[in-house]
């Protein structure tokens, strides 16, 4: 008999902790509890660590050094309209999460203040359904989307496929780009 009830309560407690693994964590929960590693080599890999929220990000130690931030296969389900606290990122890997949306205003534009030096964003294997109709991160050179369900939309009864939205918005950007800054998707 004891030894059913101690088998009911380990797995009343085992249920519970993947609970509150499911329900993510901020990186600032992560600070709190000393489980960030250190920035190596301008790089930093945050990757399956349950994170559903980037608040904290601008309180890692050696934050301004990160030019390469690993967030694959976390719980994250947007990006932020605003990133602080990395003015060297170059290169961000969020690939494998729940992203649903992208910071897009209304105007349609994809915008994320404080990645001005952002040269590669990727998304591959999120749930982005709707791409912006312009982005303004003007050094980023690479957006990687494949494995997304980008939708068709329709635009006055013409339906526009996912990879025409793309090949529209890739000429877009670089028409105003010089050949040297020339920006691609990847799909």
């Amino acid at each position: 008999m004891k030894k059913k009830i101690f088998l009911i309560l380990c797995l009343a407690v085992s249920a519970t902790a993947g609970v509150i693994q499911a329900a993510g964590v901020s990186i600032q929960d992560l600070i709190d509890q000393n489980k960030i590693p250190p920035v190596f080599d301008n790089s930093l890999d945050l990757n399956n660590r349950s994170i559903s929220s980037l608040i904290g990000l601008e309180n890692i130690p050696g934050v301004q050094k990160i030019k390469t931030l690993w967030l694959n296969g976390n719980l994250l389900t947007s990006l932020p309209s605003n990133i602080q606290g990395v003015p060297n990122l170059q290169k961000l890997f969020v690939n494998k999460n729940q992203i649903t949306s992208l910071p897009i205003n209304r105007e349609g534009v994809l915008n994320i203040e404080g990645l001005e030096n952002l040269l590669l964003l990727n998304l591959v294997n999120n749930r982005i359904t709707t791409l912006p109709i312009n982005i303004e991160l003007k050094n980023l050179r690479q957006l990687w989307l494949s494995g997304n369900p980008i939708q068709p939309k329709k635009v006055d009864n013409i339906t526009i496929s996912a990879q025409e939205q793309i090949n529209q918005l890739q000429n877009k950007i670089n028409t105003s780009r010089t050949a040297n800054t020339q920006f691609q998707i990847v799909y």
